[in-house]
């Protein structure tokens, strides 16, 4: 005896549900291990996935899980394999590059980072990304320098971070230049800490980006310490004129600008300085 009309329609609906879509079934499993941290979980929810239809998507997702479960090799496999299906994908050359910079290999970062920036020209985060690569693979011939500088900093080693700091600013690594300063600051030098964050906004004004606007505001700091509150007045400034061309607004509570009155304050005590806006 056939099936009625209502019937049969109820059967079409869960021939196409879930129950009988077992790869998208395989796709909420495979989410759900990823949101566990289950990464190897994860990994053998999607290789199932794929088994059933390959996809770029869940191709990349394998890679990424992988990667996570510290399968390296396995994980590389499976970012090429997306790579050859999607080679002109700028996020997927974003995430190869971070790949090899977890496999410790900073140059074949790099490259991808290139790749990804070539793709999607002036895409901020992607120039950022390649300006990170790029200095960690300067910074590679002086890991062990780097590191002892950093653990020394952390604890409060002052003297110790400083040697550190210095073998970089003479190899001409000059991306440390604001940590140097902040080592220097902590031990009472205070012009040469300063000397150390005008170097530093110099350096880092040709490349743009947060970095621009964390060095004035260091810098800024280190001025108000030594009473050169003019000076300050005009890098707080520049630090606020940053962060409202890079935000669109100083933020609900404009402390640049109160930092920018308090200067002027102590140049000129009875200047009104509710004026500054």
């Amino acid at each position: 005896m056939g099936l009625g009309m209502k019937a049969s329609a109820a059967l079409g609906r869960w021939v196409r549900g879930g129950a009988s879509n077992p790869r998208a079934a395989l796709m909420k499993r495979a989410q759900a291990a990823k949101a566990e941290r289950d990464w190897r979980g994860a990994a053998e929810m999607y290789r199932q996935a794929l088994e059933l239809r390959d996809a770029f998507g869940p191709r990349v997702q394998l890679g990424h899980m992988l990667k996570e479960a510290g399968e390296l090799e396995a994980a590389e496999t499976e970012y090429v394999r997306a790579l050859a299906m999607k080679p002109t994908d700028a996020d997927l050359h974003l995430q190869m590059g971070h790949f090899y910079f977890v496999k410790g290999d900073p140059d074949e970062s790099v490259r991808f980072y290139r790749k990804a920036v070539e793709l999607a020209p002036g895409d901020p985060g992607l120039l950022e990304a390649l300006r990170t690569g790029e200095r960690r693979a300067a910074d590679a011939p002086f890991a062990q320098s780097l590191e002892t500088a950093m653990k020394a900093m952390a604890v409060g080693r002052w003297r110790e971070a400083e040697a550190g700091f210095q073998i970089l600013e003479a190899a001409g690594r000059r991306d440390y230049l604001n940590l140097h300063g902040h080592a220097l600051k902590e031990q009472g030098r205070l012009d040469e800490a300063i000397r150390l964050y005008r170097d530093y906004a110099s350096h880092v004004a040709k490349e743009g980006g947060a970095a621009v606007y964390e060095a004035e505001v260091q810098l800024a700091q280190a001025l108000q310490l030594v009473g050169r509150f003019s000076e300050a007045a005009v890098r707080y400034s520049t630090a606020r004129d940053l962060k409202m061309a890079r935000e669109g607004w100083t933020g609900s509570v404009d402390e640049l600008l109160e930092e920018i009155r308090n200067c002027l304050k102590r140049v000129h005590p009875s200047l009104d300085a509710g004026f500054i806006r």
